[in-house]
């Protein structure tokens, strides 16, 4: 079945008028070495570019960052971001309550990396036998099915990604940011994340990470302001 965009739109922005809170994340990853290692032969890693290329499993959640955006008090909040470098199990934790809390949600490009990696990363610790807490297990197990129900639910995920591609309008974060004269911390792309994890630089993987969370949230305003079929009113 085709992707019918302005249905999807007419859906998530209806929902906006009867729930006014939308949440913007975004993750950060690096490769999991140590899996990797496990499951890929030398001969397929030396056919690979970088460690990136593989699939979606392997790549280690390092951070969340997000941010609430309130159609009702037409605000977009401070964000917030989770980082641990050692324990990804106790961040999809920490992550639990963001997803179990809000209803709808924004990310860029959210559909084909955010989502697909929350979903496998969660059900890999959720399953994993060497927790003992059972209601740990138990909570990122929540967390697999919510991340995957939201790949199915229009009106409860806006992929700016894949909304701005299916206008038209194709190209990255960064380039729909210079529409709005607006620039990424430092204009760093994403593959410097796992040169600042190596050199454990906390305070720029923090600033660079809460700063994704707030532009995505406002590109998100914009594109509503332009795209929805009844105008929502935002400040």
């Amino acid at each position: 079945m085709a992707y019918d965009v302005a249905k999807h739109l007419n859906m998530f922005f209806e929902n906006i008028k009867q729930n006014p809170i939308v949440v913007a994340f975004d993750i950060e990853t690096v490769p999991d070495k140590t899996l990797i290692e496990e499951f890929y032969t030398e001969e397929e890693l030396a056919e690979k570019e970088n460690m990136y290329q593989v699939s979606l499993g392997f790549h280690k959640v390092v951070v969340l960052s997000y941010c609430t955006i309130d159609f009702a008090k037409k605000s977009i909040s401070e964000p917030n971001v989770i980082i641990n470098l050692d324990d990804e199990h106790k961040l999809l934790q920490d992550a639990v309550s963001i997803f179990k809390n809000f209803t709808k949600f924004v990310t860029f490009n959210g559909q084909n990396y955010d989502l697909p990696v929350l979903e496998k990363r969660s059900l890999l610790h959720g399953l994993s036998k060497s927790y003992s807490n059972e209601s740990e297990r138990i909570n990122l197990k929540d967390l697999y099915f919510k991340v995957n129900e939201l790949q199915n639910q229009p009106w409860n995920h806006f992929d700016i990604f894949k909304v701005m591609n299916m206008k038209g309008q194709k190209g990255g974060l960064s380039f729909l940011l210079s529409l709005l004269n607006k620039q990424k911390y430092d204009n760093m792309k994403g593959h410097v994340v796992e040169t600042l994890v190596t050199n454990n630089d906390i305070e720029t993987l923090k600033q660079y990470a809460l700063q994704d969370a707030k532009l995505e949230a406002e590109l998100f305003v914009e594109i509503v302001k332009f795209l929805a079929k009844d105008p929502i009113e935002f400040a």
